[in-house]
């Protein structure tokens, strides 16, 4: 690339390193020469560009408002005829290859010295196509996450109310005898609500992330397959010692109502908060005779990983089951280290709140 015909090889080994594209135009606005990146950028070899009328000929290009653009209104073509530099415009143009392309392009006249008429123009490209692209792709990971994310609280939502549904059902199954023609009924609705709850299993383990290790079993597999009578039975055969308190930490009220009714039907004694700073307040009341604290993980006010981090700050060794619409421990913890923690995901049955939580209460102390 030569300016007014005087290149010297330092001179053209400085253009060549420059990402961005330059660019000198003749008096009548046609390329005389040009670098590497105007070819890079516009898709075009250097010798195919050099004597066009103007740059961006036979490429399509328009303005920010998708108007056409002339070779007249280029921005060298501009600065020749006005004798002001012009710019920098975002132009977009397609290549030869298809596809499309997006520069910011200035232009400055040049004068001989003492001529008022300019001798020639610069024009200087920055290449913004692959910026625009990463942006782009930046925008659509953001409305993906968001819209994973609307998906994860209408999934906790509906774990709730299926958590609900399915310890309604079986406390109607309970007074409908064996030859009551509604008890069909109840069954096909506690079978939904089973099925639910399946799906919503699935949908959690899809936007899960890989476990950070092994995984505990999945108990609500195979309490969906027992018969509410069988579950009672069982309970009925294990009941809780007198002396076991249970605080529980749920926003949800049908959902904190449910557990807490399941809860003391097999023998605890339940102290109940609506969030975080609640049930901390609770546990500084009561810390010496609560064995177990049980909390939802999204809470308002104050996390459930939070509220377990500073209740075993507290009580050392207090054991934790967290109860979430997450698909793991390591989710639903969010990076909070509990020495005795179980997970049980919503929505759950019954029977595997009190099984969960005796398996948790049963972990020994590590010393």
């Amino acid at each position: 690339m030569a300016p007014a015909g005087h290149a010297t090889r330092e001179y053209d080994a400085l253009l060549g390193i420059l990402e961005e594209g330059v660019v000198l135009h003749a008096m009548d606005g046609s390329i005389a020469s040009c670098n590497a990146s105007v070819a890079r950028i516009l898709g075009l070899p250097a010798h195919v560009l050099t004597g066009c009328p103007a740059l961006f000929v036979g490429l399509e290009p328009r303005g920010e408002g998708g108007d056409p653009l002339s070779p007249d209104e280029e921005p060298a073509r501009l600065a020749l005829r006005t004798r002001l530099p012009q710019g920098p415009r975002t132009l977009r143009f397609r290549r030869p290859d298809g596809q499309p392309g997006l520069a910011a392009v200035r232009a400055t006249p040049l004068f001989a010295p003492g001529e008022p008429v300019p001798a020639g123009a610069l024009t200087v490209l920055e290449d913004l196509t692959v910026r625009e692209a990463s942006s782009r792709r930046s925008l659509e990971a953001g409305r993906n996450e968001a819209i994973g994310r609307l998906a994860e609280g209408v999934v906790r939502d509906l774990g709730d109310l299926l958590t609900a549904i399915l310890e309604h059902g079986d406390a109607l199954l309970e007074t409908l005898g064996a030859g009551d023609p509604r008890r069909g009924d109840a069954e096909e609705v506690r079978k939904a609500a089973a099925r639910g709850t399946e799906l919503t299993r699935r949908f959690q383990e899809i936007r899960a992330p890989e476990p950070l290790g092994p995984r505990a079993p999945d108990v609500r597999l195979s309490a969906l397959a027992e018969p509410a009578e069988r579950r009672r039975e069982q309970a009925a055969d294990s009941p809780a010692a007198a002396a076991e308190t249970l605080l529980l930490v749920e926003d949800d009220e049908q959902v904190r109502r449910l557990a807490k009714r399941i809860l003391e039907g097999h023998g605890f004694d339940v102290l109940e908060a609506s969030d975080g700073r609640e049930g901390l307040a609770l546990l500084e009341r009561h810390a010496p005779r609560i064995h177990a604290l049980i909390t939802d993980v999204v809470m308002p006010e104050l996390s459930g990983p939070e509220l377990a981090r500073r209740a075993t700050a507290r009580v050392p060794g207090l054991p934790v089951l967290f109860l979430s619409g997450f698909a793991d421990l390591e989710q639903a913890a969010g990076g909070v280290t509990v020495e005795r923690a179980c997970f049980l995901a919503k929505p759950f049955e019954p029977g595997a709140l009190v099984g969960k939580l005796r398996e948790m209460m049963a972990q020994p102390r590590v010393s």
